[in-house]
């Protein structure tokens, strides 16, 4: 017995020891993605990948969505001021988020598609439809993600970029990652330069033709975005501190001349922005708590006289529960103090505003997920609407054949800009949010090739916006807003 015992024993010990000598240690693996998407089955989204952006990383956001997407983008000329419009919504009912910041003018309520590079940042998502209850305000149409993620870079790498386009077209670019595994910095430094000095004919009034120069239509950007995070292991805390300054100089291209002796004369603008945020996550057994506070100043000077500034400070807090294996839920809440100062004001506007928000993630059956979101918005000088939004998706996997369909019902909003309420004699303080409500089915199909894959998406959708707010002259109307 005790031979037979001693045999075991001499078993078990040489199966640990050969197990020991075939345990290979592997390096963590670090999946990026968007902090919101678990909430998201119901909706269209579309990503980028690296090889996009290493193509276009020299070209604007507004480039992006005229080569990639369907939406409709709007430009005032080459390079000029660029708009979008998502499902027929007007230009300042789609979010642009950096980080959960949103990027778009407190003032003016819209984002200059053209002022956004793509070679400052490492991915993009682009979610279609009302999404109010997940990211607040202007999310009627669309919203816009942007993200600069970590790649935990264990020594220094180091990209430089330039290219040379006609009409005086020059962009030049770097980008300097270094760091040990647990901390990093992370560099990125463009300038871009366009003349716009293209050529033109024209044909005066007894129909001699005459070939123009363009002229007053020049471009100069220049941008840095530096973040340093820092992690004690995969599963543990997470810090990281971010910044983002861009200085945006544009002249507003001409009408067209009528003769070749006009003066070609234009205005001129520059957007300077500063963005900074610090984060801190925290990982729990069953869950994260994730914080961030920041400072945001956005500045817009039209022709050397007219000054447009407003200065934001801002602080959220968010936990994500893993309830059960089925089911997460996130709680959190975020307040914000803003300051604008805009030569036309006649009264003070400084305001605090602030925003609770609940979201819910289960899955039904194996593949069947259901989200339910809602948020409420706390502003001083109207009521916001709750927005709640219901949504779904079935995937079913057939070999190399994906499918997935979607369903959502949803609620939005868009609270009136500093504009629609302060501007001169024209602001109205009585101004409602604007109503959003839209409804849409879609399926997804994708076929996974020896080669690449196939994809195709189709969705219908409806959508009504109520106190739909509009600027027109009043010579036309009377009235400058309705």
């Amino acid at each position: 017995m005790i031979k037979y015992l001693l045999s075991i024993l001499l078993l078990i010990i040489c199966q640990i020891s050969m197990a020991q000598m075939e345990t290979v240690e592997l390096e963590e693996i670090v999946v990026h993605g968007l902090p919101f998407e678990k909430f998201t089955s119901g909706s269209k989204m579309e990503k980028s990948d690296s090889l996009t952006f290493s193509v276009l990383g020299q070209k604007t956001l507004s480039e992006y969505l005229q080569q990639n997407t369907t939406v409709y983008v709007k430009e005032a000329g080459n390079a000029m001021l660029a708009s979008v419009s998502f499902r027929g919504t007007g230009s300042s009912h789609t979010g642009v988020y950096w980080h959960g910041i949103n990027l778009n003018s407190l003032t003016l309520g819209m984002s200059d598609f053209n002022g956004i590079p793509l070679f400052l940042f490492d991915d993009l998502a682009i979610q279609y439809g009302g999404a109010s209850s997940l990211h607040g305000s202007d999310a009627i149409g669309g919203s816009i993600h942007l993200n600069s993620t970590p790649t935990w870079t264990n020594g220094t790498n180091i990209q430089v970029r330039q290219d040379f386009g006609s009409f005086g077209n020059v962009f030049s670019g770097a980008r300097i990652e270094t760091g040990n595994g647990r901390w990093e910095s992370k560099t990125a430094v463009f300038n871009k330069v366009l003349k716009n000095n293209f050529h033109y004919t024209i044909q005066d009034r007894i129909g001699d033709e005459y070939e123009v120069e363009q002229e007053n239509a020049a471009v100069h950007n220049y941008a840095v975005l530096q973040q340093f995070p820092s992690k004690k292991s995969l599963k543990m805390d997470h810090f990281a501190i971010k910044g983002w300054y861009g200085n945006n100089y544009h002249q507003v291209q001409p009408l067209m001349v009528v003769s070749p002796d006009q003066p070609q004369v234009g205005d001129e603008i520059v957007d300077r922005n500063l963005r900074l945020i610090a984060s801190y996550d925290h990982y729990f057994s069953k869950g994260t708590l994730q914080t961030a506070a920041g400072y945001v100043w956005d500045y817009q000077l039209f022709n050397a006289t007219d000054q447009i500034e407003t200065r934001r400070v801002f602080a959220d807090v968010q936990q994500d529960w893993s309830f059960t294996k089925k089911t997460t839920i996130r709680v959190g809440g975020n307040t914000s103090y803003i300051a604008p100062e805009v030569h036309s004001y006649t009264v003070d506007a400084k305001e605090w505003r602030g925003d609770m928000f609940v979201s819910v993630n289960h899955e039904l059956i194996r593949n069947w997920q259901l989200n339910l979101n809602l948020r409420k918005t706390f502003v001083p000088f109207t009521t916001a609407p709750v927005a709640p939004s219901i949504s779904s998706s079935y995937q079913i996997n057939a070999g190399s054949i994906t499918l997935i369909t979607r369903a959502q019902a949803e609620r939005s909003y868009r609270i009136p800009t500093f504009n629609d309420r302060y501007w001169g004699d024209l602001g109205r303080l009585d101004l409602e949010a604007e109503n959003g409500h839209s409804f849409e089915i879609g399926q997804n199909a994708k076929i996974n090739l020896a080669n690449g894959s196939l994809e195709a998406d189709v969705s219908v959708y409806t959508m009504n916006v109520d106190n739909w707010i509009a600027w027109k002259p009043r010579e036309a109307s009377g009235v400058h807003s309705t």
